[in-house]
Formats: structure tokens, sequence, C-alpha cells
């Protein structure tokens, strides 16, 4: 008797393009980083003169945070480029850290980020608060979008993903490619804050990386 087991037909989805990885963070590394962000001195860190956002309070952090941190932070990028299998071509090395808090009627428009040093790298985005409400839609209630983080990719072809759009929670930390466009709805209804955080990753080539060092 022939085996049904044979005559079973195998599928194995392959997906081109742009990897996004996405992690889901403890709340107390949540509440940390907010601790560090309710502390900070707004005139001496701010960061808004080098952003895309326009979001009045945008403050940098990288001073502020641990090497604890960063070497925790730096093996989020590492998985990134483990899972992308580009593990062994090149280094990544920690930039500039900042976060945002949007308010109402602020927006962050469609944008992609380089260093000074580097124009290949890693960006990342981690919701660190969120209002209770976006506020009104003022159109298709039934397809929320206030608030929402939009990643925008380069295919447009019919039967691609050509975007994702999606309502972050606290605690959800998105690593993307410098190259991909990003962009964050504006929303209404609250005088809560919609905080986030953002980390810059460069990426060396290993030759590139060791002179760095000895410049350094």
């Amino acid at each position: 008797m022939t085996d049904p087991q044979e005559h079973e037909v195998q599928m194995e989805q392959i997906v081109l393009g742009t990897l996004v990885l996405k992690f889901s963070l403890p709340m107390i590394l949540v509440d940390q980083l907010n601790a560090i962000c309710d502390t900070v001195q707004a005139k001496e860190v701010a960061f808004n003169d080098q952003l895309a956002g326009k979001i009045e309070n945008e403050y940098a952090l990288t001073q502020l945070l641990s090497d604890e941190t960063k070497e925790m932070f730096l093996g989020f990028f590492k998985e990134y480029m483990k899972r992308a299998n580009k593990g062994p071509m090149w280094i990544p090395v920690l930039d500039e850290v900042w976060y945002n808090d949007m308010v109402a009627g602020e927006y962050n428009p469609p944008h992609f980020h380089r260093t000074g040093t580097s124009d290949l790298g890693l960006s990342s985005v981690l919701m660190l608060k969120r209002p209770d409400t976006y506020g009104k839609e003022v159109a298709r209630n039934d397809t929320p979008r206030n608030g929402y983080l939009n990643l925008i990719g380069a295919i447009q072809e019919p039967l691609a993903a050509s975007m994702y759009q999606v309502d972050a929670q606290v605690g959800d930390f998105y690593i993307f490619p410098f190259t991909l466009l990003h962009s964050v709805n504006p929303f209404n209804g609250t005088d809560e804050i919609r905080r986030t955080l953002s980390w810059n990753c460069n990426l060396y080539k290993p030759g590139v990386f060791e002179k760095l060092q000895k410049n350094t």
C-alpha cells in the first residue's frame, strides 16, 4: 500500500526584501529608560535640530546610558545581522541615541537615517510611552491610523507588502536598515505624550573598523 505521506504537498515560504526585526522588551527595562528620560536637562541635550521630526521635544541620551545598557542594545543589533545572514560581513558600532516626546499635532515625516561616519547601518524605534487614545479619526474609523508607525518599503509591486503600519505598544522595539523610509502619523484628543527611543548603529567592514579603532 502507498504511504499517504509520500504524496503530501510540501510548502516553504521565501520572502525577498528588507528584514524588520521586532523585539518585545520587559517593562523593567522600559521603566528604567523612562526614568532616565525624565531626568534629562532639556537645554543641554536638545537634539531636534539634527532630526527630521516636526517635534519640539527631542533629546540626546548617548552620554546618559550605562555601558551595560549599551552592550545590551548592541546585542540586539548583532542579532539582526545574524538573522539577516550578514553577521561576518559588517561590524555593528553604536552611534547616537535619542528620545522623542511627541504631542498632539506633531508628526515625523517619511525619512531615512545616516550618520556622520556611515550611510550604512541600522535604525531602531522603541516605544516607551503611548497615550491612552490617539484621538478622533477624521475618516475610516474601521482602519485607524492616528499615531501609527509606518515602515515604507521600496518595492511597490502589486503582490508585495510595500508598507507596514502598526500601532506600536510599550516595549515594542523595531530594528531596520538606515535606508528604510519610516514615519509617524500625528494624533489628537489627548495631552499625553507618545515617547519613543531611537538608536543608530553604524555598520563597518572589518578593515574599516580596524582603522577606526587605531584612530581613536
